[in-house]
């Protein structure tokens, strides 16, 4: 459920802050299937997670470590297109800055463009992350109360 949280938080950063991307999915191999498969509009980009080990806290609590990577899907018939380039750095000012309650800050840690796809510019960015996953949690809820603060008065022999 943690990749879920976290997919549609960043799907949902990445759409408000860069409007010129057309399509965010979870990651499925589109780009080598695309021709074959559903078709989706360009620039795109697929948000795929690898759990890297989980370690128990206590009482349910899980800590793992978790790479997050976007492939940026750029569609371009030039015969050189820089504008991937900034497109690929506005997607990770985006990412970097993205921030959430259960994750920690998305570290940028390797970049690699894949040369696979005819026509089709993609950058796959890896991104190094930390969260907590509470889906087990066995610890007691318990409400917070707020409790009034009583200010005492101070009554002096003139006040009498």
């Amino acid at each position: 459920i943690v990749e879920l949280e976290l997919f549609i938080a960043l799907k949902k950063e990445i759409e408000t802050k860069l409007p010129e991307i057309k399509t965010v999915k979870l990651y499925n191999n589109q780009f080598e299937s695309e021709s074959v498969e559903n078709a989706f509009l360009y620039p795109a980009v697929m948000i795929q997670f690898q759990s890297n080990g989980f370690k128990e806290l206590s009482q349910g609590v899980q800590q793992f470590d978790m790479t997050v990577t976007t492939h940026l899907g750029f569609e371009s018939y030039k015969s050189e297109d820089t504008e991937v380039l900034r497109l690929k750095q506005d997607l990770y000012k985006v990412v970097n800055r993205f921030r959430n309650e259960y994750f920690s800050r998305l570290l940028r840690v390797e970049e690699r463009p894949n040369y696979n796809h005819n026509n089709i510019h993609v950058y796959e960015t890896d991104y190094k992350t930390t969260g907590k996953d509470f889906t087990t949690d066995i610890r007691p809820n318990k409400d917070v109360t707020a409790i009034p603060v009583v200010t005492p008065t101070i009554t002096t022999l003139a006040d009498l």
